[in-house]
Order: structure tokens, then sequence, then C-alpha cells
């Protein structure tokens, strides 16, 4: 599927108020439910977490785990009124073809499977350097098993000449087809490029590798340069997003961007 690029604002805003009504907000003090120790259970953890039905929580850090890799956690609830919330490591990052230092958070689908990015490692036995990030898949434990079970389900390899993504930093976004909507930082043109909106299609049979199509590569100009954020669906299958630097005044100071299906299918 084709999508087409259209800019929709150009530049910033600056916030010069707030809501007429509103009050500043009261709340308590937020309390930490757990603190990482820099070692095999994690450290730095950034982008969002995700919940399940039984609010256990699962966000990744970037370092910790094996050699500063990073992992992917789960911190469980007490049971009581009272009591420490628990923490549990799922994976830990080699920094190898599976990937290294995660920078975004996590999403969830209906039958609990997680799936983020690393922003690097996916260097295969042919490329050289420590890989331009992955993304990957966490599946619940089967029955009988306390084990989740990780796949690397794409390592982006731009190359010169060959489109691909680079050095994703936002969270994925799934659709209503289990497809992986997301973007990189850089890749595209070539591998330090301006970056991409990719889609990642699971295969039809169940098994098999996941297939990637590049919704859009940003040329660096009035489109916009290496988006950080992830990306967010409107009712009609439109794709809008975010870059932090691009557009029409000297690629100063960003765009909101939208794609748009070429046809009636939507993603």
């Amino acid at each position: 599927m084709k999508f087409g690029i259209r800019g929709l604002f150009i530049g910033a805003l600056a916030v010069l108020g707030v809501v007429a009504g509103s009050s500043a907000a009261h709340a308590d003090a937020p309390v930490a439910i757990y603190s990482f120790r820099s070692g095999s259970d994690g450290a730095f953890p950034v982008g969002n977490l995700v919940a399940d039905s039984a609010g256990n929580l699962f966000g990744v850090t970037n370092a910790g785990g094996i050699s500063q890799n990073g992992v992917i956690f789960e911190l469980s609830p007490p049971a009581g009124q009272s009591g420490s919330w628990t923490e549990r490591v799922l994976y830990r990052f080699t920094g190898g073809a599976d990937g290294a230092s995660p920078e975004a958070g996590l999403v969830m689908d209906s039958t609990g499977n997680i799936y983020g990015t690393t922003l690097a490692g996916g260097c295969l036995p042919n490329c050289s350097g420590t890989g331009y990030g992955t993304v990957f898949k966490l599946a619940p434990p089967a029955p009988g098993s306390k084990n989740w079970a990780f796949t690397t389900l794409y390592r982006f390899q731009p190359t010169s000449g060959v489109q691909d993504g680079a050095f994703p930093l936002a969270p994925l976004t799934l659709d209503g087809s289990g497809n992986l909507i997301g973007t990189t930082s850089e890749g595209g043109l070539y591998a330090n490029g301006y970056g991409v909106v990719f889609k990642l299609t699971p295969p039809a049979s169940g098994s098999g590798p996941w297939m990637e199509t590049l919704l859009h590569v940003f040329t660096g100009y009035s489109d916009g340069v290496r988006p950080e954020a992830g990306v967010t669906f409107d009712r009609a299958g439109n794709l809008f997003g975010t870059t932090p630097l691009g557009g029409m005044f000297g690629r100063c100071c960003g765009t909101v961007f939208e794609l748009s299906p070429s046809n009636t299918n939507r993603p």
C-alpha cells in the first residue's frame, strides 16, 4: 500500500496561557514503586509502560542487563494492600542480532504479546559496526511455562543503494490487522539519511519472516527530518506524526505530517 504525505503544520507553537476555568492540580507526591540498581535488573528506564489485565506493568531499560545492553522488565503489584512491587526481568539484550539499547516504550496486542524496538544492535555477520536497530516481539509463557518467548521480527540493514530505516527511537503503533507501524530517526535515502515511516506485516501463515514496507522516506526538505516520535491513526486510516527538524523554513523547526492511503484499502 502506498501513502502520500503532506505537511500539516510547519514550525513551532508557543503556549501562552491555560484553559479557561482550570486550576493548578494538587496531586499527592509520586511514590517510587521500584528503583533500579544498574545491574542485571536494568538501568535507565525509557519510554511508556504497558499494563496487562492483572495490573502488571511492562517496560524497557536502555542499559543494565548483559553488558549494559538493556532489558525488558515486568513489575507485579503486591498481593495485599501493603507490600512491595516485584520486578522480574523477562529478557536481557545481548547487543548482537537481538538488539541493544531500547529507547522507546512498548505496545501490547489483545492476546498479551508485547512489541518494541531497539535503537542499536541487530548486526548480522555480513554487516559492520553494532547494527541499526531491531523490532522485537515478546510472547507470554506457554501453558506450564514461566518463560516469555523473545523473537526478533526485523533487523534494519541500510546499505549503499538499499532503502531501509535505521535507529528507531519511537514506540510502535498496532493497526487493526496486526501490522506494526513505526518510524526511524535515520536511514531511508542512505544509511545516515533523514528517516522513514515503515510498516511490518506478519506472515500470512503465522510463521515466517515479517515483511517491511516503507510508507515514506523523508527527504530532509519540506516533509521533515529524522522523526523521533511514533504515529497515530484516525478513523479513516490516515497516519499522523511529527519530525523535530525540517520544514519550509531552512530545516529549522520541524513538521507535523499526514500519511494518507492512496487507495480504499486501509493499513
